[in-house]
């Protein structure tokens, strides 16, 4: 017997800024250190792996520039899914 979906807690976020590409072409562009903006994803992506330690469940995490899914879009789409 296949077991039932779990229950999700599905959030969107949505901005309209200049989005991800633009935004790493920008720092490039500045001749700064271009790692240093990437600290706060990867926290994040480590306390979402220990959160999913042990669970058959796991949180899911999707961050897409939006102009991936229309070129006519400008910004960031978050997705984050927590099993309930």
């Amino acid at each position: 017997m296949e077991q039932p979906s779990p229950q999700l807690l599905n959030i969107a976020i949505e901005d309209s800024g200049i989005g991800i590409e633009e935004a790493q072409r920008r720092q490039q562009n500045r001749d700064s250190d271009a790692k240093r903006g990437h600290q706060g994803m990867a926290m994040t992506n480590q306390r979402i792996d220990w959160l999913n330690v042990g669970k058959s469940e796991k949180i899911a995490l999707l961050i897409q520039d939006r102009n991936q899914i229309s070129p006519t879009h400008t910004g960031t789409l978050v997705q984050l899914s927590i099993p309930l």
